[in-house]
C-alpha cells in the first residue's frame, strides 16, 4: 500500500486523469497483475498471438500504435519492436515502471482517445457536461501501418460514466446512451483508418457470487461483433479479488484485421 500511495504521488498525469481515478485504476491493475498472474497467462498469450496474426497482415512496417497500452502486458513488444521501426503506446496514463521497460524506439503517448475525460473533470456548477454530445473523433491513427485496439473499446466509458453517475443530474437512459456512443465512435474511428486494425476487447462480463448466482454484463452497451477469429475467457479478478467467494471472468474476443464489416447491425449505422 505504501508503494502505491508513493506511485500515486510522484506519477505524472493530466489533472483529468487524476480526478476521474485513473491514475488510481493503473496502479490498481498493477497490483492485481502481479497477483493474479497465473490466471491472467492465458489472456495474455491469446493477446500476444491475436497481434501477431495482425502483424502477418501488414504488407508495411514502419509505425505501430498500440490504443490502451496500460501495463504493456498484453502486446508483444518485443515481436513488435523487432517488426516495426517504431512503436508507439497510447494511454490515459503510463506508470513510470512502464516506460521505462522500453526506452528504444518506443513512444509513449498520453492522452484521452475520447476526448471527453478534460471536459467532464472541468464542468461544474452552471456548465453541466452534456452526455449527447457526439464524441470527438480522435484526429491521429492515419500514419501507422499497425493500429491495435488492446482491451479499450469496453473501457473508454467506464470512468466516465461512473464520474457522471456520481453527479446526479443524469437518467440512466442518458448514461446508457453516452457509453454506447463512446463505444461506436472508437470502433468507427478503427474501421476507417488505412492500415491494419487488430480489435481486443471483453464483449461480456461474469460474475459470480457466494450463492452461486451468476450476473452477466454486456461490456459494450450493446454494441455488436461477428466474425471475430479468437475468443476466450480471462480470469480478470478470481476470488477473492473482489470479495470471499466472489470472481469476475471476462468473455474477450480478438479480430486481427477489424473493419467494418466486423461491426454487427445496429453497429454501423
Amino acid at each position: 500500500m505504501l508503494r502505491e500511495a508513493v506511485s500515486y504521488l510522484l506519477t505524472p498525469c493530466s489533472p483529468a486523469a487524476r480526478s476521474l481515478g485513473y491514475l488510481y485504476e493503473a496502479l490498481a491493475l498493477q497490483a492485481r497483475a502481479a497477483r493474479c498472474a497465473a490466471h491472467w497467462s492465458g489472456h495474455i498469450a491469446n493477446c500476444h498471438e491475436a497481434i501477431r496474426e495482425a502483424m502477418a497482415a501488414c504488407p508495411g512496417r514502419t509505425s505501430a500504435l498500440v490504443c490502451g497500452s496500460g501495463l504493456l502486458l498484453e502486446a508483444p513488444m518485443q515481436a513488435l519492436l523487432a517488426g516495426f521501426s517504431r512503436v508507439d503506446c497510447l494511454d490515459i496514463v503510463h506508470l513510470r515502471g512502464v516506460k521505462k521497460r522500453y526506452p528504444q524506439r518506443t513512444v509513449f503517448i498520453e492522452a484521452d482517445l475520447t476526448g471527453v475525460a478534460g471536459p467532464i473533470a472541468a464542468a461544474r456548477g452552471k456548465t453541466p457536461f452534456d452526455p449527447g454530445s457526439p464524441p470527438p473523433v480522435p484526429a491521429l491513427g492515419d500514419e501507422y501501418d499497425l493500429v491495435v485496439s488492446c482491451n479499450l473499446a469496453s473501457q473508454l466509458a467506464v470512468l466516465p460514466v461512473r464520474a457522471l453517475c456520481k453527479r446526479g443530474l443524469y437518467s440512466q437512459e442518458q448514461l446508457d446512451g453516452f457509453a454506447r456512443a463512446l463505444v461506436l465512435t472508437h470502433l468507427r474511428w478503427l474501421a476507417a483508418l488505412p492500415g491494419v486494425v487488430c480489435l481486443i476487447t471483453d464483449t461480456v462480463r461474469q460474475r459470480q457470487s457466494p450463492g452461486g448466482e451468476t450476473e452477466t454484463e454486456d461490456a459494450l452497451w450493446g454494441v455488436g461483433l461477428k466474425n471475430t477469429t479468437r475468443q476466450w475467457w480471462w480470469d480478470i479478478a478470481p476470488a477473492p479479488e473482489l470479495g470471499r467467494n466472489l470472481s469476475q471472468r471476462n468473455r474477450m474476443c480478438a479480430v486481427a484485421v477489424f473493419t467494418q464489416e466486423n461491426m454487427s447491425d445496429g453497429a454501423g449505422t
